[in-house]
């Protein structure tokens, strides 16, 4: 639920804390913003803080920019120099509001200066993790107000505007819809070149190929082949390691700017088949080498389907997440895993196109024309 006071504030967290206790406010930052809860944590705000003057931004930030800040009391905290300046612009703040503004949790029971023992406190050594963002989002929410809605539509961004948008919401696994939208749209963009291939259109004409340059330009085309799907394979082949740095799952936060890097990068591979068969297909040979061009071109044909269906396949599993996501006993489980949509494309070799390619190249070997 969000009221005018909220809309006053970019953040309605902002997280102060020392590096040895990330691990545990790591994992309380991803679950918040998981929940839809806008929140100032180092790692999110990469982008942002480089090259800022930290000392001026962070002032900005704990004593303007959130309209909580959640420290977490340790020793560590207090010997650090720049929990200290986060805490002083979070007591500056503090010093103006009429309304609670630090809300303390502890590790131990290291005393802060300016932090007055009759302040409310959460400690960490009686109270879950989930229990502890539970607090939080009464906090920020209110004890009446509903949860943010996970089950309303959320389109696929099949434009620039729509993936900015989404990323100033932040929804619950925001990071499918914005790969999805990523490949959506770039499929959208060369579909008049699929249709040429479904015709075997050819647009202009490629490069006139004598007999005694066929048998290179033969091996040059399936060399490009192989690259296209070990570029492909490279992009895809680690599944947990995809996950981890795209999708934010463990140590590594949500980066959109690699989501949007490997996405275009399937396109890419995507649309360079599409010119391969094309650029084959618009090649003049003589008869003698007319059949071999043919059927080489047709080795294009399972990929261009594999990968289309993939994204077919990934942008309607996306479109489905929000039932997934309100499922109610996945809601229920408190150690529920982060959804996934598998990643992964076959390209698989057609063997009765495989067996005739071979048998054609076999006669022109006998008739002297390939080595």
């Amino acid at each position: 639920m969000a009221t005018d006071s909220d809309s006053a504030f970019e953040f309605d967290v902002a997280l102060s804390f020392a590096g040895e206790n990330r691990e545990y406010v790591r994992s309380i930052a991803n679950e918040l913003r998981a929940r839809g809860i806008r929140v100032f944590y180092d790692q999110y705000e990469q982008a942002t803080l480089w090259g800022k003057d930290l000392y001026e931004h962070l002032d900005d930030v704990y004593q303007r920019a959130a309209r909580y800040c959640v420290i977490f009391v340790s020793d560590h905290y207090a010997r650090k120099v720049w929990t200290t300046h986060e805490r002083k612009s979070a007591q500056a703040r503090a010093l103006q509001n009429k309304e609670e503004y630090i809300l303390p949790v502890r590790f131990d029971d290291t005393e802060i200066p300016g932090l007055r023992p009759t302040i409310g406190y959460i400690d960490t050594r009686s109270i879950t993790p989930d229990e502890l963002i539970g607090l939080i989002l009464q906090k920020v929410q209110g004890p009446l107000a509903e949860p943010p809605s996970i089950t309303a539509l959320i389109d696929i961004p099949r434009t620039a505007e729509q993936r900015r948008q989404l990323l100033k919401r932040w929804p619950t696994d925001w990071e499918y819809f914005f790969y999805a939208g990523i490949l959506a749209e770039g499929k959208d963009a060369l579909e008049a070149k699929w249709r040429d291939y479904q015709l075997r259109y050819v647009r202009k004409a490629g490069p006139m190929v004598s007999d005694a340059d066929a048998p290179g330009f033969i091996r040059e085309a399936m060399h490009e082949l192989d690259v296209l799907s070990e570029n492909l394979d490279r992009i895809l082949r680690d599944q947990v390691k995809t996950r981890e740095q795209v999708y934010g799952i463990s140590e590594v936060p949500s980066d959109p700017v690699r989501i949007e890097y490997l996405a275009q990068r399937v396109i890419e591979v995507y649309e360079n088949l599409l010119d391969w068969a094309a650029r084959i297909r618009g090649a003049l040979s003589s008869d003698n080498f007319h059949r071999a061009f043919e059927l080489l071109a047709f080795y294009a044909d399972n990929p261009i389907e594999q990968t289309r269906a993939f994204i077919d396949r990934y942008v309607d599993e996306v479109s489905r997440l929000p039932d997934r996501l309100a499922d109610p006993d996945r809601l229920a489980d408190p150690h529920r895993e982060p959804l996934h949509i598998p990643i992964t494309i076959t390209w698989e070799v057609d063997e009765r196109l495989s067996s005739e390619f071979g048998r054609e190249l076999d006669r022109l070997r006998r008739q002297g024309l390939l080595d």
